[in-house]
């Protein structure tokens, strides 16, 4: 486990590096462009304000959560676009300290780029034995994301949440399997944790 938390360290210091200076404005500045971004930030927002509400009490959320507050008065509003209730779990604890969805989007943004590596370093790792191959593996996974936009596609990498967390239960089945199968890692070789 402790070389997988140095991978994850390495691709989270890539990724601020490759998207520099938006670390500089984690807060205040938004990535890549002020059209799908900001719609995003706004249903991420809208997403959590439902949450506290149902947290605290208010079950009633439950019932109207896709009745976003967009284009008013017809209902189930949210489904117009994308809900991001997986992406929105996963900022909710910083949304509720802070109450800013840039900075909460700003986070889910870039930490899409140390995720997938991480995803594909703990795949590649527990089919190859390799650390290394793994590590290149991760950071090739993780930067290719980005590479995306360079070729002049729109691209936001909040989506990919729900594939990373397909790529690591992936790599818990092939453990499980091949462990109850083989009594070893898939390659062959025992790795350390």
């Amino acid at each position: 486990m402790r070389r997988a938390s140095y991978a994850l360290a390495a691709y989270t210091v890539i990724a601020l590096a490759m998207t520099w200076p938006l670390a500089r404005g984690l807060t205040r500045d938004v990535a890549w462009d002020l059209g799908d971004s900001v719609l995003n930030m706004w249903i991420l927002a809208w997403d959590c304000e439902q949450f506290r509400a149902i947290l605290t009490g208010h079950f009633s959320h439950l019932q109207t959560f896709f009745d976003a507050n967009i284009f008013h008065p017809a209902p189930l509003t949210l489904a117009y676009s994308e809900h991001l209730v997986p992406q929105a779990l996963q900022i909710f604890p910083v949304y509720v300290l802070t109450n800013n969805p840039i900075l909460c989007y700003n986070l889910l943004f870039l930490s899409t780029f140390a995720l997938s590596g991480l995803g594909m370093y703990l795949f590649l790792r527990e089919v190859t034995g390799s650390a290394i191959a793994a590590f290149v593996g991760g950071f090739i996974a993780s930067e290719s994301l980005g590479s995306l936009s360079t070729w002049g596609w729109q691209w936001e990498g909040i989506y990919v949440v729900p594939a990373l967390i397909g790529a690591l239960v992936l790599t818990v089945l092939v453990d499980a399997v091949v462990r109850w199968g083989t009594g070893g890692s898939f390659s062959g070789h025992a790795h350390p944790a």
